[in-house]
């Protein structure tokens, strides 16, 4: 079970993706669950009253299951007129959902479904917007405006469409207070986030505490500690620890009603209950054939992109398990971006000095799900400023992160690595001299070699470009 996930407001169920990137519903009762052929997952939330889940799939669309006093059942299409979906959905208190949407132009909406036919668009800009949350009152709606990493705290009347910026960035992840006052949110400070709050009325904001993943029990502010403590404020009182859950660093957390959270870490899925201090492991590793017509999943195969733009200054050998791409000279860190290279599920983004990867620094893994049979993951490490969150569903070509030199290395470069199972390896078949079309022109025909200079994969079809032969 992977991010994302999202644990109901009555706590009985737990939506989850799969190693197949698909979505499934695990009951914490008796833990049966069910899975959907929805393909490429990347957002799921469920509604006020737990009844319905929606969730958003690769290529822009969005889904809803329909949760009856079972198991779920009816699956829906929701229709958004040719638009892609971007970002997060969330729920109106009557149950209209709320989404990001753009164009053809590349323009950004915030668009109210109401029902299956009716449409309002609250807000449109040219800058990007994401992570809509809507008040309890449903009177206003949170908003992020802006590139990844540096968003800005915007609340909008739904009504309206007016819109003012309530904290400045960065900001992601902002959450609700019952009182539809006062929004709790994540601020990113290099590899480390810190819990704020802000009260609308009187414009205050203030620090909670070291932390992410924020959520409101009544006036008091819970979160995940930086070692997966869970912390607890109320009404400004200082921090203090709730729960040791001993779990370390926490990658995901879906927070449900009534104190209960789900947290996602290196070691699997855990299930905490801040009322009775219960923490238990969650383990469920048979699923089921997804309800619907299953289809064709894209076998992976030959043909992973290059991961960045620069110098071959180390391949995979004895004692070094990756490949090391450095940043053209006189080139800065910015320009020199670290992609995708394949489509995946982003599983860990953030500092790995305390976790097992010691000397990478910084880490960005992507879990590709199976390959040929073999379980296969990338891993991009020594960046500083990175564009992506856990649990991210990121194609071919996208931006991860930025070039740097951050953690054990002599220099401005990537380490890429190709894991089958866990394991290093090198990453023949995956690009190295084996072109997916060995009569294209700029298609590397060998295996690489220090001094190559490589062009990072983009987001077209044909993604891989090689200059084989040129040399510093």
């Amino acid at each position: 079970m992977l991010p994302p996930l999202a644990l109901s407001p009555n706590g009985t169920w737990l939506a989850f993706t799969g190693p197949d990137h698909r979505p499934g519903i695990l009951r914490l009762g008796d833990g049966h669950v069910v899975t959907f052929a929805i393909d490429r997952v990347t957002a799921l939330r469920w509604s006020g009253d737990s009844s319905r889940l929606a969730v958003a799939a690769g290529g822009g669309e969005l889904w809803e299951v329909q949760v009856g006093p079972g198991m779920p059942g009816t699956v829906l299409r929701l229709p958004v007129d040719g638009l892609r979906w971007v970002g997060f959905p969330d729920y109106f208190p009557n149950g209209d959902p709320v989404l990001v949407t753009q164009d053809g132009t590349g323009a950004f909406s915030l668009v109210r479904l109401r029902g299956l036919a009716g449409r309002q668009t609250i807000l449109t800009s040219r800058a990007p917007l994401t992570g809509p949350r809507v008040s309890p009152d449903g009177r206003k709606v949170a908003l992020l405006v802006g590139e990844p990493g540096e968003t800005t705290l915007w609340v909008v009347d739904p009504e309206t469409g007016q819109a003012l910026a309530a904290a400045p960035a960065p900001a992601e992840n902002p959450v609700w207070a019952p009182d539809s006052q006062t929004l709790a949110f994540e601020r990113p400070q290099g590899s480390a986030r810190t819990v704020m709050f802000i009260d609308l009325g009187s414009g205050r904001l203030a620090a909670a505490g070291p932390g992410a993943f924020p959520y409101w029990a009544g006036d008091e502010l819970l979160w995940v500690g930086p070692a997966g403590q869970l912390m607890v404020s109320s009404g400004g009182s200082p921090a203090r620890i709730v729960l040791e859950t001993t779990v370390g660093e926490v990658q995901f957390a879906a927070w449900g009603g009534a104190g209960l959270v789900v947290l996602y870490h290196r070691g699997g899925l855990t299930l905490a209950d801040v009322r009775t201090r219960l923490v238990v492991p969650l383990r469920r590793t048979d699923f089921p054939v997804p309800v619907g017509s299953v289809g064709e999943v894209q076998g992976l195969g030959a043909g992973f992109g290059i991961p960045s733009t620069g110098y071959v200054s180390d391949v995979f050998r004895a004692g070094h398990p990756g490949l090391d791409i450095a940043k053209p000279f006189n080139l800065p860190e910015n320009q020199a971006p670290i992609v995708a290279a394949y489509p995946g599920r982003v599983v860990w983004a953030g500092d790995a000095w305390s976790g097992p990867y010691g000397g990478y620094g910084n880490l960005i893994i992507i879990d590709h799900g199976l390959v040929g049979g073999v379980h296969v993951a990338t891993y991009y490490a020594h960046w500083r400023t990175r564009y992506v969150n856990v649990g991210d569903f990121v194609p071919t070509g996208w931006r991860l992160a930025d070039q740097s030199d951050y953690g054990w290395t002599t220099g401005v470069h990537l380490h890429f690595e190709v894991r089958e199972g866990g394991t290093p390896t090198a990453w023949r078949p995956y690009f190295d001299g084996t072109p997916a079309d060995p009569t294209g022109p700029r298609y590397l025909n060998r295996p690489l070699q220090v001094g190559d200079y490589v062009i990072a994969a983009t987001p077209t079809p044909r993604f891989r470009a090689l200059m084989p032969v040129v040399r510093r």
